[in-house]
Order: C-alpha cells, then structure tokens, then sequence
C-alpha cells in the first residue's frame, strides 16, 4: 500500500515494491511506479481516509479496465473496486496469508 501524507477519502494506491507519496502539492512529480494499481473502497467506506498498513492485503472484487479520472486528479488505467469492507482484508497474522493476496 502506498503511503501518503495526504491519502483521499475512499482510495489508495497498491504498488509492486513500497512507496511513499508526499503532499499533494507535488503533483505528478512523484514515484509511483507504471504497475499501481487504484483500489477503491466499498460503499459504506467512501468517506473514509484509510490508514496506512504495511501489511500484504486480501482483496476482492471487481477489476476494470480503461482511462479514469480519479478524485486526486490521476488518471487510472487499472482500478479494483472492492466489495468488502477493507478492514476484513488486514491480516491478523500477515506470515499465514493465502497465495492469492495482493501486495
């Protein structure tokens, strides 16, 4: 999960190897990496800014394809749109996690 200092309401970004964002202000002049994937949260989590976690992540739901403007003004190309509410997806124990997970 990609770390910001001022991480949007209802999103954050999954990357291949750990990143850090800074302030928005910075615009596109940052690190991310060709392979970020846009995951947004269930309904009921629209309005929340999620923590950070350092941990791999389970999640499911539906994957889309195609040019989209996101609410922090980047474009995506690939986004999950996850149907579970994301605090089933933090592991309690990250070492028993299943093949499937995202990082």
């Amino acid at each position: 999960m990609v770390e910001e200092e001022e991480p949007y309401p209802g999103l954050f970004l999954l990357t291949p190897f750990p990143v850090a964002l800074a302030e928005r202000a910075d615009g596109p002049a940052d690190s991310l990496p060709p392979a970020t994937l846009y995951v947004h949260a269930p309904e009921a989590q629209r309005n929340e800014t999620l923590p950070h976690h350092r941990e791999r992540l389970a999640l499911t739901g539906t994957l889309e394809l195609g040019a989209l403007e996101e609410v922090n003004g980047r474009f995506s190309t690939v986004r999950l749109r996850v149907d579970e509410p994301l605090q089933s997806a933090i592991p309690s124990n990250p070492n028993n996690m299943d093949k499937g997970a995202i990082e």
